[in-house]
């Protein structure tokens, strides 16, 4: 599984990051880097069984505390 993810990741870095990084545009590049190693890290650690925290009750709380509903 997680070979499969590594090799589909590996594919959109080929796709998507080398048009954005010739693209001269460094904020977008460093933006879309750290999302893209954000987003592997959580696969990888899905992918190995580790359960991670889910953020709807802090977005619960926070909407909550504005008012909004």
């Amino acid at each position: 599984m997680i070979l499969i993810m590594t090799l589909v990741y590996g594919l959109f870095l080929l796709l998507d990051f080398i048009p954005i990084y010739r693209g001269k545009n460094r904020k977008i590049t460093w933006l879309y880097l750290s999302l893209f190693i954000l987003s592997y890290s959580m696969t990888v650690l899905i992918g190995f069984g580790v359960n991670l925290p889910s953020p709807a009750p802090l977005i619960k709380s926070i909407i909550t505390s504005l008012g909004i509903f």
